[in-house]
């Protein structure tokens, strides 16, 4: 009888370890996906960069105003949508 409960109570221990465990790796996968992650976003940020430590912008096109006051009010709305106001553009 002594040696069942041992028995039993051997194998709770046990599987109270295997759970710790189970969840420490799930905790490590985690913080790997998390690391992973902030490699990527840094990979990326720095693909962005040119060789000089510049940030390369994306080729933006729009057509430039020559002094036509009728054309103003189009080309001034073109630009501050595209540039001006443009959240992707700023540091």
């Amino acid at each position: 009888m002594r040696t069942e409960k041992f028995l039993d109570r051997q194998k709770r221990i046990t599987d109270e370890q295997m759970q710790l465990m189970r969840e420490q790796l799930q905790d490590q996968k985690i913080q790997s996906n998390r690391h992973i992650e902030a490699i990527q976003t840094a990979s990326e940020n720095s693909q962005n960069k040119s060789s000089n430590g510049t940030v390369k912008l994306p080729k933006l096109s729009i057509e430039p105003f020559f002094g036509d006051t009728l054309r103003w009010p189009q080309f001034c709305d073109t630009f501050n949508t595209t540039i001006h106001t443009n959240v992707s553009l700023t540091i």
